[in-house]
């Protein structure tokens, strides 16, 4: 496939940087000042043992976990720095993130067209859209239109997923377990897919994963979390 048009114009991936980075879950500590770049435009996979927190970092870094939430205290500085050098926090009104998570997260009840134009429709910062912004996407990332949401294949989903995470134009994709449930040809199809979007896309990838052997081809970068500390 040619790149599309916007590709010149399309920011080539945001900066995430943790700086003495706390996380406590009541009172067991999953990160203890921890520091960490993940560089712009690049795919990185977050790695570590079930419980050691990398899910619970990745809704902090989400913006999903905030400071007032019961269970889960953080503390020091998470920033997102664009190629301009501009910066801005996981708190951010115009946070630069989307997810694709273990479960889709996808509405059955809608088409797939309408659930990536749901997202485009409710975008922060996003300029002009095209009309068939929705269409083109899901033709490119080969998600069927002609069939309801709640049958399709489970790396149709995946797709249809990830369709609607890049479609908003955010910096940052963060993926939960991306082949988490699929078959082996499909986990692998989705990981050519993931790559193949990041090179067209250039957003900065983070994947939470246990599945290393199928998606550390693709890395560019691995992140692991000590378990014991």
């Amino acid at each position: 496939m040619s790149p599309p048009a916007e590709t010149a114009n399309t920011p080539k991936g945001t900066r995430v940087v943790l700086r003495g980075l706390t996380i406590q879950a009541g009172e067991r500590v999953l990160l203890d000042d921890a520091s960490v770049s993940f560089p712009a435009g690049e795919v990185i996979l977050l790695l570590g043992c079930s419980g050691v927190g990398k899910s619970v970092l990745l809704r902090i870094l989400a913006g999903l976990i905030g400071h007032g939430h019961s269970g889960i205290q953080y503390s020091g500085s998470i920033e997102f720095i664009s190629q301009d050098g501009h910066k801005r926090s996981e708190g951010d009104a115009s946070h630069p993130v989307a997810v694709v998570f273990q479960s889709f997260a996808l509405l059955d009840e809608l088409s797939p067209l309408q659930n990536v134009q749901i997202a485009l429709d409710h975008s922060r910062g996003q300029s002009v859209v095209p009309a068939n912004r929705a269409a083109e996407l899901l033709a490119e990332l080969r998600v069927p239109t002609d069939r309801p949401t709640s049958v399709l294949s489970g790396g149709q989903q995946q797709r249809l997923a990830i369709a609607r995470a890049i479609a908003p134009e955010t910096d940052v994709v963060l993926y939960d377990e991306p082949t988490s449930g699929l078959d082996t040809r499909t986990a692998q199809q989705v990981t050519e897919l993931i790559r193949e979007t990041q090179q067209r896309y250039r957003r900065t990838s983070i994947l939470v994963t246990h599945d290393f052997e199928t998606l550390n081809r693709i890395a560019d970068r691995i992140v692991l979390l000590d378990h014991n500390r």
